[in-house]
């Protein structure tokens, strides 16, 4: 008992100055929110990305580039997630490409996506946290892992076969759909 409350003391203790010894990466003015050093206190976001975007003449022009970047980066992080469970099915050697997570087609299709907060720098340059919330998680996955078989189709079918690529895909609209 004594070990559990010195750990939530010094948790209690350790935690305002991490908050205080967070800096915005772009200058030594101000202190940012805890999220900007990597310290994000939610517990129901997943997958997450924080993207800086420099000082533009527009500010929502700066707001929907952040906002798109981080999306992005969201995205990526789901794909890449994707490939490593997918990696455990195939044969070894079997290699994946990622497909590009920039595109706007592709990201229109990863809807539940967040921007979590959004924080701007004594030098104006935006800081842009997103991830997906619990609810989403499994739904995302399962996008990320149907983008990752239709961009390596052709490859898959010729390592795999097709049925089971078939397969695969179908497990993976399946379970998308629940």
């Amino acid at each position: 008992m004594r070990k559990q409350f010195s750990a939530l003391a010094l948790a209690l203790m350790v935690a305002p100055a991490l908050a205080e010894d967070c800096h915005y990466p772009d200058t030594d003015q101000g202190t940012a929110p805890a999220w900007v050093c990597g310290h994000i206190e939610r517990d129901d976001v997943y997958f997450t990305a924080m993207v800086e975007r420099s000082r533009l003449p527009s500010i929502s022009l700066q707001s929907r580039l952040a906002g798109r970047e981080a999306m992005a980066a969201v995205t990526a992080l789901l794909m890449e997630d994707a490939r490593t469970s997918l990696m455990a099915e195939l044969p070894e050697g079997t290699e994946l490409r990622l497909p590009d997570a920039d595109d706007i087609e592709r990201l229109a299709r990863f809807e539940g996506i967040r921007i979590l907060e959004k924080s701007k720098s004594p030098r104006r340059s935006l800081f842009v946290l997103a991830g997906v919330e619990q609810e989403n998680v499994e739904r995302l996955k399962q996008q990320a892992r149907v983008e990752l078989l239709q961009e390596n189709r052709v490859e898959l079918q010729a390592t795999i076969g097709q049925s089971e690529f078939d397969a695969l895909l179908s497990t993976a609209r399946t379970s998308k759909e629940k």
